[in-house]
């Protein structure tokens, strides 16, 4: 099954496991320019699709460097009134190849709440794993996991949202 999903300007199928109904995607693009030219792949781009039991769930692919732009944008469409608020979120970081000192810091600031949602997210880079595990902790982000493939992480969404956990902290 696949969610659909829009990467520069056009609209692609996104495979996603378990899906059982798709969902529209958006690029969240930046004000910056590309510098690689048109058509190139923005660096989130945000999608829907359904976890195994039915609840929607957003899925931010990472692709690239993540500017401090690109973070504002994707706290635009996922924080409070944004389109994707309250959704669990499924993070894919494998073709992430930094985020850059001022997002680092957007994220970690405490200007944006990263702890209000299930966040499950799919790391397979030292570096980035590093930097994820210190956002973490430094936020105290206890409803955030880190898996190595993205079955898990969509597993363990699922079994967040079936089991009525939206509201529970877990450690």
């Amino acid at each position: 099954m696949v969610a659909d999903g829009l990467v520069g300007g056009h609209l692609i199928d996104i495979p996603t496991p378990g899906q059982s109904r798709g969902g529209r995607g958006i690029a969240v693009a930046s004000q910056h320019s590309d510098p690689k030219g048109p058509g190139t792949l923005m660096p989130v781009h945000l999608s829907t699709f359904h976890l195994p039991s039915g609840a929607r769930c957003l899925r931010e692919d990472c692709i690239g460097d993540i500017t401090l732009e690109d973070a504002r944008s994707l706290l635009e469409q996922a924080g409070p009134g944004g389109p994707f608020y309250g959704l669990p979120v499924l993070g894919l970081t494998a073709q992430m190849t930094s985020i850059s000192a001022e997002a680092r810091g957007l994220f970690g600031g405490g200007s944006a709440d990263l702890s209000a949602v299930w966040a499950a997210v799919v790391v397979t880079k030292p570096v980035i794993r590093v930097t994820i595990n210190f956002l973490m902790r430094f936020n105290k982000l206890w409803k955030l996991r880190l898996f190595a493939r993205e079955d898990e992480a969509v597993r363990w969404l699922d079994e967040q949202v079936r089991g009525g956990a939206a509201g529970k902290e877990t450690r």
